[in-house]
């Protein structure tokens, strides 16, 4: 009988830096119990970015964020943190109000607007490999249809920018939305919103000579950027990624229980992922099963329910 297997852009990347990873997170279903504030507050801006597109109110929208982040922020998050909730509803309140819908430079339906897919990237006699996502809205710009995605960081710099040129999210993405709406994508935008701390001193701006506090949230940062990928591009971006899928149905396959994660391979050691991986504790310890069990949480990661996933953002 032929099965359909599910995946999406986390889950191949999490493939190509290293197969106890991607076993341990999105196989097994095993995950850190890391602070979760910068996940928390990135679910919160996607929430107001979607009733902003939607052409919600800047109240309505910073309701939607207040709704999902301001109770965690709280109980979680120091007050002077650059994730404190009043930090970042300022920086989210000036972004709107500089950001009109009618001061764009595209237009956004707001039917296209956290829109989920999911899509056959590959058949064989195995079965069907899914590809999922979940695309932020698809703006027209000039008559062409583009993919638009919110990013939220600590800091915009250049080289940050500069990843997305290649990365595979955005292929991703262009991917799925050519087949949502059966038209190929010009490019994508970039929106990208720092999450840094507004300084709120008492003395005197130098840059706006008045104090801080009356001009803090003029040092916000945010970008629009412009992404562009060829039919070529996309086109080998399909083939990586059936590759990677096939790596992982086998993975998948192969591998069942926590048992047996000392004979899954690990290449991080080899392309220096493991500097940046929660598992690389884990990992220092020779892989101990029972690691896992008392030192992780059990959150199976499902790619179609979390592309698929139904929410409510309020508009006007």
């Amino acid at each position: 009988m032929s099965e359909i297997l599910y995946c999406d852009n986390s889950t191949l990347k999490a493939v190509a830096r290293c197969s106890t990873e991607a076993v341990v997170r999105y196989i097994l279903g095993f995950t850190t119990p890391t602070d979760k504030a910068t996940l928390k507050a990135g679910t919160a801006f996607h929430l107001a970015m979607a009733s902003h597109f939607q052409g919600a109110s800047v109240t309505d929208v910073l309701d939607a964020f207040t709704k999902e982040y301001e109770d965690f922020a709280t109980e979680h998050v120091p007050a002077d943190d650059r994730l404190a909730y009043t930090n970042l509803v300022r920086i989210i309140e000036y972004w709107c109000e500089t950001h009109p819908l009618h001061a764009l430079p595209f237009q956004v339906d707001p039917n296209l607007v956290e829109i989920g897919f999911a899509y056959p990237l590959v058949e064989d006699d195995l079965g069907t490999i899914v590809m999922c996502g979940r695309l932020d809205f698809l703006p027209t710009y000039q008559g062409a249809v583009y993919v638009g995605e919110h990013k939220s960081t600590g800091r915009i710099d250049k080289p940050w920018l500069d990843s997305f040129h290649l990365d595979s999210q955005i292929s991703t993405y262009m991917w799925g939305a050519a087949q949502h709406i059966q038209l190929p994508m010009a490019g994508a935008f970039l929106n990208a919103v720092e999450f840094s701390k507004i300084p709120a001193r008492d003395r005197k701006c130098p840059t706006h000579k008045v104090g801080y506090a009356e001009c803090g949230q003029l040092h916000s940062n945010s970008q629009l950027v412009v992404l562009t990928r060829t039919p070529e591009q996309i086109d080998q971006w399909r083939k990586s990624a059936i590759h990677l899928a096939k790596k992982f149905r086998e993975l998948k396959q192969r591998y069942t229980s926590i048992e047996q994660i000392g004979k899954v391979r690990q290449q991080g050691q080899f392309n220096n992922s493991c500097r940046w991986c929660e598992l690389a504790p884990y990992c220092r310890l020779d892989r101990d099963p029972q690691y896992v069990v008392n030192n992780m949480v059990l959150e199976k990661w499902q790619p179609y329910e979390h592309a698929m996933r139904q929410e409510e953002t309020p508009t006007t």
